[in-house]
Parts: C-alpha cells; sequence; structure tokens
C-alpha cells in the first residue's frame, strides 16, 4: 500500500482506508470514496488531494479541524504530512501513512470488494442482486479464495457482462444513425457536475487531453487505455450495487473508446 488513512481513536478505531486516486472525498455520506459510518464524521468532512508529492487536506465541513498544530476552519487548507494526526471536532483521530513514493495506488483484485453469487450465476438479475457499495470493506482486505485464480476469472467475466448490460440502450457510435460521442469540454462538464461519479475522473481526462494536445499520442494512448480501464470498473461498481450508471460516466466511457479507435 503506497498511501492509506489510519482511524487512530473513534468509534472505528485501527480500520485502514486505502488512497486509490487522487481526489478523494472522505465522509460518512455513502457516496464518498472513502466512507465511514460513524456520527462523529460529518457527510462530507474533507477532500483529500494529492499533487507535485504532497498530500492537501480541504476542511468541507462546518466545524474546525486540528491538522498536527494547524487548525483549519471550514473551507480552508493545509498539507497532510506522512505520519501526522487530524482530529475532527467529533473527536476522530486520523493518521495518513505511507510507503515509497506515496502515490495513490489501486488494489489488487483480491483486495477489492467480491460480487453476490447469485449475480456471478446470472449477470442478467445484477439490478435485483443489490449489494450496499459500503457494505464492501473500505479497508480490511478480503480473505483470499483457496481457487484465486478462478475467482479472478469469474469476476472479470462478470464484470464484462455487467458493462455490456449496462449499456444497453446506449446509443452505439458505429450503428447507423448513432449520436456522436460527446464533446472534450461537455464530458468533463458533465463528469464535475453529477455527484455520482468519483471526483479525480475529470482531472484524468482533463491530463490525457493536454498530452494529445501537446503531440504526445503514445503517452495519451496509455492514459485513455487506463482511463478506459478505469470506467469500466467504476460503471461495474454502480451495476453490481444495483445502480444505474451515470449519464456522465456513459459518455465518457463513449469518448474515451472514441479517442482510442481515432
Amino acid at each position: 500500500m503506497a498511501a492509506k488513512i489510519t482511524v487512530v481513536e473513534g468509534e472505528h478505531a485501527g480500520t485502514e482506508l486505502w488512497i486509490e486516486y487522487e481526489v478523494l472525498r472522505f465522509g460518512s455520506d455513502p457516496s464518498c470514496e472513502l466512507s465511514l459510518d460513524d456520527p462523529a464524521v460529518e457527510p462530507h468532512a474533507l477532500t483529500i488531494r494529492y499533487s507535485d508529492g504532497r498530500y492537501t487536506v480541504f476542511n468541507r465541513g462546518g466545524s474546525p479541524l486540528q491538522l498536527d498544530a494547524l487548525t483549519l476552519a471550514p473551507s480552508e487548507s493545509g498539507t497532510w504530512k506522512s505520519g501526522k494526526n487530524l482530529r475532527t471536532a467529533g473527536g476522530l483521530l486520523l493518521r495518513l501513512e505511507t510507503s515509497g513514493g506515496g502515490m495513490p495506488e489501486r488494489r489488487v483484485v483480491d483486495d477489492l470488494p467480491s460480487l453476490p453469487a447469485d449475480v456471478v450465476e446470472s449477470p442478467v438479475r445484477a439490478s435485483a442482486a443489490a449489494g450496499d457499495r459500503d457494505a464492501a470493506p473500505t479497508g480490511e482486505p478480503a480473505k483470499k479464495s483457496n481457487t484465486g485464480a478462478v475467482a479472478v476469472g469469474v469476476l472479470f467475466a462478470a464484470a464484462a457482462a455487467f458493462i455490456l448490460l449496462g449499456d444497453v440502450g446506449k446509443p452505439n457510435p458505429s450503428s447507423a444513425g448513432a449520436q456522436p460521442a460527446k464533446t472534450f469540454a461537455e464530458v468533463v462538464k458533465e463528469l464535475q457536475s453529477d455527484p455520482d461519479c468519483a471526483p479525480d475522473l475529470w482531472i484524468q481526462l482533463d491530463r490525457v487531453y493536454a498530452e494529445a494536445y501537446r503531440g504526445k499520442p503514445a503517452d495519451a494512448a496509455v492514459g485513455y487505455q487506463r482511463l478506459r480501464d478505469r470506467i469500466d470498473w467504476e460503471k461495474n461498481l454502480a451495476l453490481s450495487a444495483g445502480k444505474t450508471v451515470p449519464e456522465a460516466l456513459l459518455d465518457a466511457d463513449a469518448f474515451v473508446k472514441q479517442r482510442l479507435l481515432d
């Protein structure tokens, strides 16, 4: 793990929250990327951003926070250094811990929430097998199966089926009379305004688009491939939780896949 937040004091003391993306929301609201069901935590308490080798924390709640020796009033921000503590008004104590370069890092497949057994057997029932996304462990790795290789294969096969099902009814760009993919500016605006989309998606898209604009097609191609995989994953998470895939995510998917074909 390159970076994590550990709950030092509070109802969930000992819980470890992985930092997987460059921009994350922390709070008790289930829509936050780092969600903690704790009455001492505001719905959207913090926004955490990684940039230029350091982490910045933004106070998004209504009460002051104590970041090491620095007091952060609502809407203020400060640099959160590795090993330093942050205390909320409700008494929750969090510690940022990093290793290596400290960059955000995706968890391996075995650490990700598994899909319900009935969904794996019949992907058509994905929406009926609604699993609460919050029920997935946020910091404690899931137990590994004795048939890990088979489980991984089933997971990705099911994920592919979910993604195909999620696109039912979505215009196919290659079909006759289909609507063209939306422009870069339109897609970015949609991602920024949709609360159901991870807040770092538009930032990643902006960076990849900039690489193409600078005349670096190879770097852009790699970036678009990573974005495609990330979007597919986000779609799978929504479907496995019985939720509708956000329109903004579908439009971003179409935009990215069109760029990979260009």
